[in-house]
């Protein structure tokens, strides 16, 4: 009796344990449910802000696209509403080649750092220097004798941002030649200019005013003999790797052949305006004259503006 007992015991105790396994397998499951919905609410909270960053981004490109098509389209109503006086006034600012505000200090500077930049000193006496290279003619002459004309003129700052430099950059020796003083001022005439040649990436000087190809370079002395009809396609001297600012010669010499042009000193040859057009100095123009040629600078045009 007492063994049916405890057998009947032992198959209720079975029997309760059978009952609780599913039980608990149900509560494992339940609590394995609640731990992954914690996991997933938890990375929604970490993910959502990159979520938003992402959305933000995707907005602030689309407007940033919005606004350049807006500027685009401004500018191009911009060039395209510019009347023809506003035209010739841009390209009369541009040629600031006839004024030059400068005190004695500070031309002496600049002379001093172009000298230094292109390595044109020849001989000093003491720490005063005596004698320097022409980096047109290559002749060396009297210190004060020579000249190096800023090529955008100090008194026309601003017009550097025009190809693209910074105003402060004004006395950089990059924006000036050493020249005979009559070169010099030859080039400020637009008497002269210079070509760039692609081919040879060689500056070479182009004398455009007739009256000048018999008058002497240097008039006052005994020794330099030559004209400018001598120096006439002379190649610029200077050190490897330091150039002038050719986009600005660029310009200087189209404003020189329009202004040649319209003195009739030069003749319209395809020859010569196909020479200049493919000046690789001309890819650095300011963007209002960039597509012209030097026939339709129209010099005579523009110094005839008010």
């Amino acid at each position: 009796m007492d063994e049916k007992r405890l057998w009947g015991e032992s198959f209720d105790k079975f029997s309760l344990l059978r009952q609780q396994q599913p039980t608990q397998a149900v509560v494992a499951n339940d609590a394995l449910a609640v731990t992954f919905e914690q996991v997933q609410i938890l990375l929604q909270q970490q993910l959502q802000p990159v979520i938003d960053g992402q959305a933000a981004l995707a907005t602030t490109q689309a407007a940033l696209a919005t606004m350049q098509a807006a500027l685009a389209t401004t500018i191009e109503e911009i060039r395209t509403g510019l009347t023809v006086a506003e035209v010739r006034r841009i390209r009369k600012e541009l040629n600031c080649w006839l004024t030059n505000c400068r005190t004695q200090q500070e031309s002496t500077e600049f002379k001093h750092s172009v000298i230094a930049f292109f390595g044109r000193a020849v001989t000093f006496i003491g720490d005063r220097m005596v004698t320097a290279r022409c980096m047109v003619s290559d002749a060396v002459a009297p210190y004060e004798d020579l000249r190096p004309p800023h090529l955008v003129k100090h008194s026309r700052s601003r017009l550097m941002l025009l190809y693209g430099l910074d105003p402060q950059e004004i006395d950089n020796p990059r924006n000036g030649i050493l020249m005979l003083d009559s070169i010099a001022t030859a080039f400020d005439h637009l008497d002269v200019c210079f070509l760039y040649n692609a081919l040879t990436q060689e500056l070479t000087l182009k004398v455009l005013r007739p009256e000048l190809m018999t008058k002497r370079i240097l008039p006052n002395s005994a020794l330099e003999l030559r004209t400018f009809a001598d120096i006439d396609g002379s190649i610029l001297r200077h050190r490897a790797g330091h150039l002038p600012y050719r986009r600005v010669l660029s310009v200087h010499a189209k404003f020189a052949f329009s202004r040649a042009l319209s003195h009739r000193w030069i003749e319209n040859t395809e020859h010569l305006a196909k020479y200049f057009n493919v000046s690789e100095a001309g890819l650095e123009e300011p963007q209002c004259i960039r597509d012209l040629t030097w026939e339709e600078m129209n010099y005579a045009d523009i110094v005839n503006t008010v």
